[in-house]
């Protein structure tokens, strides 16, 4: 998972490991990063 835009845009994030977690569509991430943005 990759950061979209801003200061850390391209920035790689590492996921959690173990089956709990699942990936989620770039749409989702984009629209969380905009809502957490400062």
């Amino acid at each position: 998972m990759s950061v979209l835009g801003g200061k850390a845009k391209g920035f790689t994030l590492q996921s959690v490991p173990g089956s709990g977690t699942r990936p989620i569509m770039s749409k989702v991430k984009a629209a969380v990063f905009n809502i957490t943005a400062p």
